[in-house]
């Protein structure tokens, strides 16, 4: 992949990033305000979450999630990650079992499995679907950035 090219790649998949990265954090920043100033501008605080998880450590852990999406947009968009075939391999069929899920979660919730708490919050299912596209992206920049480049197996700094 010649230079221009190359960063036009990284600079695509770190804007595909950071925008999944500003749908997330709408999303945290939301129940966080239903959390602690309620508003009928938004949907209700449980409706943000399925329960699984307490609110405090579902936030610690969008939190940590959020600096891991920053973290990884900042090295591609300076260039401090070389793509890696086999990782993006794992990432785009991670990613496909996570989408899969999501969307299964979200449908039946929307039709055979309404009276289940679980299914029938769609807002999770939806920012799971997010989520699943962070993984997607970064897979997509391995897979396909290292088949450009031909580095088949090239070790990367990320």
């Amino acid at each position: 992949m010649e230079a221009r090219s190359a960063l036009q790649w990284r600079r695509a998949h770190a804007a595909l990033l950071l925008a999944l990265f500003i749908l997330f954090a709408g999303r945290v920043a939301a129940q966080l305000v239903q959390r602690l100033w309620p508003t009928s501008l938004l949907p209700g605080f449980a409706d943000w979450q399925s329960g699984l998880l307490p609110y405090g450590l579902l936030l610690a852990s969008e939190l940590i999630i959020l600096l891991a999406i920053a973290h990884q947009t900042v090295q591609i968009w300076r260039g401090r990650t070389q793509p890696q075939r086999r990782v993006g391999a794992v990432l785009l069929g991670l990613g496909a079992v996570y989408l899969a899920a999501a969307c299964f979660r979200l449908a039946a919730g929307l039709s055979v499995l309404s009276d289940r708490p679980f299914f029938a919050t769609y807002l999770p299912s939806l920012f799971h679907m997010v989520l699943a596209s962070v993984v997607l992206v970064l897979g997509d920049f391995h897979f396909r950035g290292a088949a450009s480049r031909g580095a088949e197996g090239a070790e990367g700094a990320g």
